[in-house]
């Protein structure tokens, strides 16, 4: 984004040339497909020895940012192709947006076009007019495009400068074919374009010379390019081969009907009469030409019509034409005499103040990598000493005939960066050549007024006074008057002039040799805006003038918007007067504006663009002021492109623009080119448009007018439209209307002390812990950074009254300016905001002797009234009890707590201060009454900090505790908080208990889960904790020598123990529990067995793990036929172990689907019969026996590793197959079962089987035990290809093979090679020209197809000087089995034919008729027996 403080800085500038200018415009161009650009350039360059900053914007795209310098110009690659920022395909020309350029530069340069083309053999290129491009009146030129050869086109191309511009083409026949393929129509509606929108009107073949003459007229300032992308001046048609004369491009951009004119000198190329051409072109009728100084019209052409004069016209290589009114002048040149290298410019009018220098002409030789020779040609007055890069020329001045005061030199070989100078007028064309290609243009004519540059001083306040001299190139041929505000400046006629007072400045620049002069545009110069604190931000749009963090808005009455239909500004004790007028251009305009008193206006223009309207105020006290978008307004009144505007302040004041959004264009230059992209600018005067052709909806605006302190603000509008009224809405409203709170002649906004406290705002405003202040301000807006969008002013005592206000910040009734800005006690709090100064626990207002009946530590008993100075009205202010700064402070460091407390125990409570303090306990039931308390049998240190409580009671659950602390010389004293005392309540348990376990091997001893009986000791025991002690001391005191480590699993014979049962609160009973061991009641004998295969479930478990599923659910029912009756008592068991059985864990509950998982093949399941009602235990015994059997241990193929193939042409091949047994057990333990494709094979019984035929085998495995595996063998068939079809594409730069077959088989191909190597792909690519062989191979072994294919192509050269090697030239791929009945013509660049050939002979030897024919390029037609036909080209080299 671009800010200007003030000016436009220009870096430097000359008595200006068109081409020579600060903004260039470059219209997109087009082209012939056939002649299709290729790499193309912008080229800069200027005399500028200091570095010159400029924008490359792309239309529709980005912005480039650079500089240049006169060593180091600039080259920007566009692109490549015909569709790229520059270029836009034919056929879709018409209306093109984002495409074309626009230059921008802070100092004058050159810019100019360059591209190759057409395979290096065609280059153009154009130079930039610069601003003298804008026109609204022009005629197209092209080359004469009469021949029949292909890749010819004439065209001309328009960009738009402004929004709403309307073009009308006229003078080119109706029906007209262009090349976008509809035809032209003279009566169609004008063209309407928007800023930087094109229109390219192109004419491919030789119907281009129709285009010559076209009439382009606009409303506004257009920039034209035109020209040809493929054309020539020669009328020769093609031959009969199709082959003629060659074809070049040339361009350029041309100037509008203003600035052509009648004086006209042309200097010869070294081209041929025929391709030598001058186009003139009338713009009025009955225009007269005059040749080389002749008397006598040659012709006399009306206008839009064209005279062409050819080489032969010239003498001594020069042309002098002579007109009777104005005409448009093109040159047509040849770099050599082949009609493939011709170029086409526009030609200057001869101006006698046309400058004597052209520096500089960059890089002469080269477009991008591509070397030229450089030529120039320089027209001069007779007599002139011409340099050339500062080295005077010697060459022979060649006199213009029929002019003799003009002589030129032509000069070439020319390389790098050219300058040329001159004693005297100069002229200087260029162009660069080889044998291929011309391209070039005129660097010099078409001369301007002058252009203004401005030396700048120091940039701290931009382009102002007292910092800037403005400056003009000197030149001896020169005089200069500098003015002011229109008036000649006594005495300053020299090339500077150094403003002391603000206005509007001009040179005039005369040439009494030429009785000429012209005045540069009116430059308005500035004061430089104040800036009273000295950041670099000026007053304008300063947010914080005294950089205390407060916006200005903020210490002020804030903002007003104007009562426009009134005089008066009133507001709080501000107030002002004004007075407005409107005057209107032309005076008896309808224009008219309609003022709201909320400060929004809306002016109306009537149509046309010669009407204007002013509306002016002048204030009878400055003000500062702020003009914005409005934000409510009828979508009629909007403002739009059809408006330009005027803003402007007092001329010895600034007005500033913010722009931030980019809503507007703005005039920086004061030469009616509206920039884009700047975000600031500061001036008196500020000259607007919208930069939007869609009215700007109301409410949206982002940018703002601001000024500072001035007495008047005028706006104009204008009208730039001639088909409708135009209308504009804005607001004006008075910014940060000042307040003087202390009434000391100085605004708050200027006042480091508001309320003169002597405490500073910077500190008042903010909190307390302060930002530290840094002066960086990144975004310019005057408000530092570390402030944001600004301080939020402090309200410390929330009585509405600021802090940097209020005399009485902490309204404590004691004067800030008493309190002072200090810490006393470094709490971070400054005295006059803290209620307790020294930090002692007693509020200042108290201390001091003031009442403070509420305790808030404020003055008096809330709500508290205060004047405007925040002062408390019922306070008297008068000196403090010096007390209120004393230190006697009462801390508590910890507070009162109580641990919670089991019933019967005893608890303490206690408080941890700074001592030297006097205690006395207090209780309560209810938190609002309080009693002290005295020591007696409950409690005890009732008057010291820690109290004790003995035999906590029940009934003592929910009192609170606090102690009361006091000291001399605090009158505050200070009460603790409260302390709640919590009674947990004891569990409530069974206090003995049985728990009987079944004895496993008669020895009296057994294994206990002591924890079976927890929900029989307590009906809470889910929500208390169990442990287990072999003494009852043990389980009092929680003995650790006497605990049971693993209850679960306890091993004892009968005995007791004792249960220690804790409640969440930890408060505990003890339990006795007595352990009893008894006999098993199952028969030992009593037995039962499963058995089933090995099985696989996924995921789960494999079928050569010794796992499977098994149902041994009958077990229970066999026990309930052996115990005693009831058998609802019982409650029957089964547990993988006997640690599991004995301690109840990880029961078995799933007896019908149960899978021995971590006991593979053979697995005992005890048994456990226990009592229902009490847990006790009747049985216990490993009951029950798994048993799972193996499955054959085969490879099942799964993945099908032991596949076979067959070859279905091989019949007498068999494969064996087998079922693979992998644990060497011996074959004949199984039994065998074969299948094919889901049918049993009979009799085949067998471990192998032989197999010819394709199939999916399966073999089934099976033990004694039944138990079985099935192994799958998948057979497959292959088979040799066979060829169907070979398509083959050749005679291009990249031949391919596709082989296309069809087979069984899996299938690899080559080329030239049995061996291989080998490919998958059936697409061969890149194939040399030849006769070639096809291998396809089965990569399963069933066999080769083989097939020999011709491949044609033509060489791209050949060098027939003997040696042996390409001394022939013929087709390849052709002999006497393939396409032996072709024919191959060979012609020269001309379509001569030269030799017929067969190709199934050696070929052409590169003569004719024994000659030997030069190394070039040469042409050939070959017709192949299939009825193809190819034409191409190739190089014959020696």
């Amino acid at each position: 984004m671009k800010k200007i403080p003030l000016l436009f800085i220009l870096l430097f500038s000359l008595n200006c040339l068109a081409q020579f200018s600060k903004t260039h415009y470059i219209p997109p161009l087009t082209s012939n497909p056939s002649v299709a650009p290729q790499d193309h350039y912008i080229y800069i360059s200027t005399p500028s020895i200091q570095d010159v900053k400029f924008k490359i914007i792309l239309i529709g795209g980005g912005t480039i940012s650079a500089t240049v310098n006169k060593a180091t110009p600039y080259r920007y690659l566009i692109g490549d192709g015909d569709n790229s920022q520059l270029f836009e395909i034919s056929s879709n020309t018409g209306k093109v947006i984002n495409k074309g350029f626009i230059i921008e530069s802070e100092g004058l340069i050159y810019a100019n076009i360059r591209t190759n083309s057409g395979n290096f053999n065609q280059a153009g290129g154009l130079v930039s007019k610069g601003i003298s491009s804008l026109g609204k009146r022009f005629r197209a030129g092209a080359m004469l495009n009469s021949s029949n050869i292909a890749g010819l086109l004439n065209f001309f191309s328009i960009l738009a400068t402004e929004n709403n511009t309307e073009v009308k083409i006229s003078n080119i026949p109706n029906g007209t074919l262009l090349a976008n393929n509809t035809p032209f129509n003279a009566s169609d509606p004008p063209i309407n374009l928007n800023k930087n929108e094109s229109y390219i009107l192109a004419i491919n073949d030789n119907t281009g010379s129709k285009l010559i003459g076209a009439l382009i007229e606009s409303n506004k300032n257009i920039v034209v390019n035109s020209g040809s992308f493929g054309g020539t001046n020669d009328p020769a048609n093609a031959s009969a081969g199709g082959n003629g004369p060659g074809r070049d491009i040339g361009f350029d951009q041309i100037v509008g009907a203003d600035k052509i004119g009648s004086d006209y000198i042309f200097i010869k190329g070294k081209g041929t009469d025929v391709l030598e051409r001058v186009l003139l072109i009338a713009d009025s009728d009955n225009t007269e030409i005059y040749v080389n100084g002749n008397t006598t019209p040659i012709t006399t052409i009306q206008a839009g019509e064209k005279y062409v004069l050819d080489g032969s016209q010239f003498i001594n290589n020069n042309l002098y034409i002579k007109t009777s009114k104005n005409v448009f002048a093109y040159q047509s040149i040849g770099g050599t005499t082949s009609n493939a290298n011709q170029n086409l410019f526009f030609v200057p009018p001869l101006n006698c103040s046309t400058p004597k220098i052209v520096d500089n002409i960059p890089q002469i030789n080269w477009i991008g990598s591509r070397n030229y020779d450089g030529v120039v040609n320089i027209v001069t007055e007779t007599g002139a000493i011409v340099l050339i890069n500062e080295v005077r020329t010697f060459a022979t001045p060649i006199p213009i005939n029929g002019k003799p005061d003009f002589v030129y030199y032509s000069i070439s070989g020319l390389t790098g960066n050219i300058a040329v100078k001159s004693t005297k007028q100069v002229y200087v064309s260029y162009y660069g050549t080889n044998l291929a290609a011309t391209y070039g243009s005129y660097y010099s004519g078409f001369d301007i007024k002058p252009e203004l540059s401005i030396d700048n001083t120091t940039s701290v306040s931009g382009s102002c006074i007292p910092n800037i001299t403005l400056k003009t190139e000197p030149d001896v041929d020169y005089t200069y008057q500098w003015l002011n505000n229109g008036v000649d400046i006594n005495g300053e006629t020299g090339n500077t002039y150094t403003p002391i007072t603000p206005g509007y400045y001009q040179v005039k620049r005369s040439i009494p040799s030429c009785n000429t002069s012209n005045l540069s545009d009116k430059i308005p110069v500035s004061n430089c805006s104040f800036d009273l604190d000295n950041d670099a931000v000026p007053d304008n749009i300063d947010l914080d003038f005294d950089n205390d963090g407060i916006t200005n808005c903020e210490e002020s009455f804030g903002e007003l918007e104007l009562d426009l239909t009134g005089t008066s500004i009133v507001k709080n004790t501000y107030s002002n007067s004004f007075s407005s007028s409107i005057t209107k251009n032309p005076t008896t305009s309808s224009a008219t504006v309609v003022a709201k008193n909320n400060g929004d206006f809306m002016s109306e223009i009537p149509i046309g663009t010669g009407n204007s309207l002013e509306y002016k105020f002048n204030f009878s006290t400055p003000i500062s002021l702020k003009m914005e978008y409005i934000d409510a307004a009828n979508l009629t009144d909007l403002l739009n492109s059809d408006g330009e505007f005027i803003v402007k302040s007092d001329s010895d004041k600034t007005i500033t623009v913010l722009n931030p959004t980019n809503q507007l264009v703005i005039d920086t230059n004061y030469d009616g080119v509206y920039e884009s992209g700047v975000t600031e600018y500061s001036s008196f005067e500020i000259r607007f448009r919208l930069n939007s052709t869609t009215p700007l909806a109301a409410g949206t605006g982002t940018f703002s007018f601001q000024s500072h302190l001035t007495s008047s603000l005028t706006f104009i509008h204008k009208n730039l439209s001639e088909t409708k009224n135009n209308l504009a809405s804005f607001s004006i409203k008075a910014k940060c209307i000042p307040r003087d709170t202390d009434s000391d002649a100085t605004p708050d906004f200027l006042d480091l002390d508001s309320d003169n406290d002597g405490i500073s705002d910077l500190i008042e405003s903010q909190p307390n812990t302060a930002i530290a202040l840094s002066p960086i301000d990144s975004n310019k807006d005057g408000l530092y950074d570390v402030f944001g969008t600004g301080t939020i002013p402090q309200d410390t005592d929330s009585d509405t009254i600021l802090d940097y206000l209020d005399l009485d910040s902490d309204n404590d009734g004691i004067k800030d300016n008493v309190e002072t800005e200090a810490d006393q006690d470094a709490d971070g709090i400054r005295n006059y905001r803290d209620m307790d100064r020294e930090n002692d626990g007693c509020n200042d207002v108290v201390e001091a002797g003031f009442n403070d009946g509420d305790s808030d530590g404020k003055f008096g008993i809330a709500p508290i009234s205060v004047n405007q100075n925040g002062l408390v009205i019922s306070a008297s202010y008068a000196l403090p009890n010096t007390n209120y700064s004393s230190e006697a402070p009462i801390i508590i460091s910890s507070q009162p707590t109580i641990l919670p407390v089991c019933e019967l125990q005893n608890t303490l409570v206690s408080i941890t201060d700074n001592g030297g303090n006097s205690y006395q306990w207090q209780l309560s039931n209810d938190g609002v009454n309080w009693i002290n308390l005295v020591n007696n049998a409950t409690y005890s240190g009732t008057t010291t900090n820690i109290l004790s409580i003995t035999n906590v009671a029940n009934s003592m659950n929910g009192i609170q505790y606090r102690v009361i602390l006091s000291k001399i010389g605090n009158s505050c004293g200070l009460t603790s908080s409260s302390a709640t005392l919590i009674v947990n309540t004891l569990p409530t348990i069974r206090t003995s208990i049985n728990l009987i376990q079944c004895d496993d091997n008669s020895d009296g001893i057994s294994d206990f889960n002591l924890t079976e009986k927890n929900s029989f000791i307590s009906t809470n025991a889910g929500l208390e904790s169990f442990s287990y002690y072999t003494t009852p001391t043990g389980a009092a005191t929680k003995d650790a020598t006497t605990l049971i480590a693993k209850p679960t699993a306890y091993t004892t014979n009968s005995k007791k123990i004792w249960v220690r049962v804790e409640n969440s609160n930890n408060c505990y009973r003890v339990a006795e529990m007595n352990l009893i061991v008894s006999s098993t009641q199952i028969p030992t004998s009593f037995n039962k067995q499963f058995e089933t295969c090995d099985d696989e479930i996924s995921s789960v478990s494999t079928d050569i793990d010794g796992e499977a599923q098994f149902d041994f659910s009958s077990t229970t029912v066999t026990l309930q036929n052996i115990l005693l009756p009831p058998f609802n008592q019982y409650s029957i068991k089964y547990y993988r172990n006997e640690a599991d059985a004995l301690s109840e864990t990880n029961e078995i509950t799933n007896t019908t689907n149960y899978r021995n998982m971590g006991y593979p093949n053979e697995q005992e399941i005890w048994v456990r019969v226990e009592s229902i009602a009490d847990n006790s235990c009747f049985g216990l015994g490993p009951h029950v026996k798994l048993k799972v059997n193996p499955k054959p241990a085969i490879d099942i193929n799964g993945d099908g590793h032991d596949n076979q193939l067959v070859c279905t042409n091989l019949p007498s091949f068999y494969v064996e197959l087998n079922a693979d047994i992998v644990d060497a057990s011996p074959t004949t333990n199984y039994m065998y079962t074969w299948s094919k494709d889901g049918s049993i094979i009979p009799n085949e019984n067998n471990y192998n089987l032989n197999v010819n035929k394709e199939g999916d085998y399966l073999v089934k495995v099976s033990t004694a035990a039944g138990c079985f595996r099935t192994r799958s063998i998948n057979v497959t068939a292959s088979d040799i290809a066979t060829i169907k079809s070979i398509d083959i594409v050749d005679l291009t730069e990249l031949n391919s093979v596709t082989v296309n077959i069809s087979g069984q088989g899996d299938y690899e191909y080559s080329l030239d090679a049995p061996l291989g190597p080998y490919q998958v792909s059936n697409l061969f690519e890149n194939v040399t020209a030849g006769i070639h062989d096809i291998y396809i191979i089965d990569k399963n072994g069933c066999g080769t197809t083989t097939k020999q294919i011709a491949v044609i192509g033509v060489p791209k050269f050949f060098t027939p000087n003997g040696d042996g090697y390409n001394d022939y030239w013929n087709i390849k791929g052709v002999n006497a089995n393939f396409s032996s009945k072709s024919i191959l013509y060979i012609f020269d660049r001309y379509g001569k034919l030269l030799k017929q050939v067969s190709p199934s002979s050696q070929g052409w030897d590169g003569t004719l008729n024994g000659e030997l024919l030069p190394a070039d390029d040469y042409w050939f037609t070959l017709k192949l027996e299939d009825g193809r036909e190819a034409k191409g080209h190739f190089s014959l080299k020696r």
